[in-house]
């Protein structure tokens, strides 16, 4: 990545299509630190490695069930040092469980 304003950038539409990625917050969490206010510019391994997980998440087809309002929902959350996040489930007509959506989020600090 060649810039603070190029990153933003793929970060806006990446984060346009995060509900199609498992613990989205968490994969981002190296870019972000990156875009701190007082944060150096310096592209480093870790960073890459983010960026092609990020890239190749947002690149695989999704298995997102579309909801059925007829059906129970569940809801699963996990929680690291610096991100949450939870999927929204239900069980298909042959009894699996399936992802209707992700959503996570970076705690500040």
């Amino acid at each position: 990545m060649a810039s603070p304003t190029e990153l933003r950038q793929w970060l806006g539409l990446a984060n346009y299509l995060h509900k199609y990625t498992k613990d989205y917050a968490g994969l981002i969490q190296p870019l972000s630190s990156l875009l701190k206010k007082d944060a150096t510019w310096l592209w480093r391994p870790e960073h890459q490695a983010a960026f092609d997980s990020v890239k190749k998440s947002l690149a695989s087809t999704p298995i997102l069930m579309l909801p059925d309002d007829s059906k129970p929902f569940h809801v699963v959350c996990d929680a690291s040092d610096f991100a949450i996040g939870c999927a929204l489930k239900q069980f298909d007509d042959e009894g699996r469980e399936r992802v209707v959506s992700y959503q996570s989020r970076q705690m500040k600090p």
